[in-house]
């Protein structure tokens, strides 16, 4: 760039042609001078003189050129200091990414470090929720050491009580002996008596006709039941937990029996309306399922 700026032997140039300039004026006025004294050889002089201009004329094509360089060394030093600002700003910019990926990477660190913080919190809650069980747990074991107590303070009332009951028991022991040693005397005489009552009851047993216990039927229980009768939840029980939890027996207390329907009042307290046979459906049946008959 200084080269553009400062060609060589720009000012020697710029001297020969301040010269040259200065040679002009003086043929020209030795032209004049010739003209009027006649001085021979002076055409000589002239024609070198022209050829000096023209030597001089490529000069000044060569300044104009060199101006011209010049021009477009001004221009290329105005792109060079538009591109020097550029890269200064350029420069700023790198000192700012550089700052901003400092930042990001305290961000990272940052980041990190909440990750590590969120971890610990998460042992943290896991560790309240094991400190609450064990709170939880040493607060049934109280509980258990507070009955372990009153078990222990009742095991030796109980022990107190069965000390005195056997002593009880000793002495009444001593009194059932000597009763024995005054019914043995007697016991003969029971034991006639209880010979004489078994075989009485062989006698009546011989007479009496053996039954024996049969299952009803669906159907003959609808036929039997009636207002009173003890009933319980049948085979297409459909009415949950109206017979109450767990299920129990109720009381027939209205019978419709050409409709083969029947109102129960449960033991629960809930009353209801049952089928019993409609449509051969039974939503009850009877709480005895059985009757003695006579064998045959």
């Amino acid at each position: 760039m200084i080269e553009l700026l400062n060609p060589p032997n720009f000012a020697d140039r710029l001297l020969q042609i301040e010269n040259i300039k200065r040679q002009e004026q003086t043929v020209k006025r030795w032209e004049t001078e010739a003209k009027l004294v006649g001085v021979t050889g002076v055409e000589d002089r002239v024609r070198l003189l022209e050829s000096e201009i023209e030597s001089t004329t490529h000069i000044e094509d060569r300044v104009r050129l060199l101006e011209s360089h010049i021009e477009r060394t001004r221009h290329i030093e105005d792109r060079v200091r538009l591109l020097e600002s550029q890269i200064e700003r350029t420069r700023h910019i790198d000192d700012r990414v550089r700052l901003l990926e400092s930042q990001i990477e305290r961000t990272r660190h940052i980041d990190d470090r909440v990750r590590l913080l969120e971890s610990h919190i998460e042992r943290t809650r896991h560790i309240e929720d094991r400190v609450r069980i064990l709170e939880s747990h040493i607060e049934r074991t109280r509980n258990i050491d507070d009955r372990v107590r009153r078990l222990e303070s009742e095991v030796a009332r109980i022990n107190h009580v069965e000390l005195e009951n056997i002593k009880n028991m000793s002495l009444e022991l001593e009194r059932l002996a000597s009763l024995v040693d005054v019914i043995s005397g007697n016991s003969l005489a029971i034991y006639i008596r209880l010979k004489a009552l078994e075989e009485t009851l062989e006698v009546r047993t011989v007479n009496t006709k053996q039954k024996i216990r049969r299952r009803l039927t669906l159907s003959e229980q609808a036929a039997n039941v009636k207002v009173g009768s003890r009933v319980k939840r049948g085979p297409r029980w459909r009415r949950g937990s109206l017979d109450g939890t767990p299920p129990g027996p109720g009381t027939v207390c209205q019978h419709w029996a050409e409709y083969h329907v029947v109102q129960v009042l449960w033991d629960s307290g809930n009353y209801g309306r049952h089928r019993m046979g409609y449509n051969g459906i039974f939503d009850i049946q009877l709480d005895d399922e059985y009757v003695w008959e006579d064998s045959a």
